[in-house]
């Protein structure tokens, strides 16, 4: 029973890999607990307490001060996108009202120039000027007056 001592070609490749995986999986362990397992830590001191305190006050870890600060960025981006949503739907709005007061007013500015259309062709028809029958007029009315009253007159006179 013989055991083949020689080392076959791809074991190289593979232990180098495999090294690579180990070095990736002790990075990960050692990074871990600084960042997985770090939990902010407040708490409240008074004076008299077990360790001589000037004052009163709290206590924090730096996670807590990092969790505080990300805390007030967070906060700041989030009014930010607030502002700018809000910023954006007024701005549609006033953009669509100011569409439909335009629409409105192209309505109201066609209607004018067809109804300013419409009274200057009638005041155009209307000042052409038809002749003057009026001394005609005058002239037949005074003509049927001179005849009706002869003729009357022929009529009553013989009756005298």
């Amino acid at each position: 029973m013989d055991f083949d001592t020689s080392t076959p070609k791809n074991t190289t490749k593979l232990s180098y890999h495999m090294k690579v995986l180990i070095l990736l999986i002790a990075v990960c362990i050692l990074l871990w607990p600084s960042t997985a397992n770090a939990e902010p830590l407040i708490s409240n001191v008074e004076i008299g307490e077990c360790v001589e305190v000037p004052f009163s006050g709290v206590l924090m870890n730096d996670e807590a001060v990092l969790a505080l600060d990300m805390g007030k960025e967070f906060a700041v981006e989030q009014l930010e996108l607030k502002h700018e949503y809000e910023l954006k739907m007024l701005q549609t709005k006033y953009e669509y009202d100011l569409q439909i007061a335009n629409l409105e007013q192209d309505a109201l500015q066609r209607q004018f120039d067809q109804t300013t259309a419409f009274l200057n062709g009638e005041i155009d028809r209307l000042s052409i000027e038809d002749p003057d029958y009026s001394m005609w007029i005058f002239l037949g009315g005074t003509a049927i007056g001179i005849l009706l009253t002869i003729g009357v007159l022929y009529t009553v006179a013989p009756a005298f």
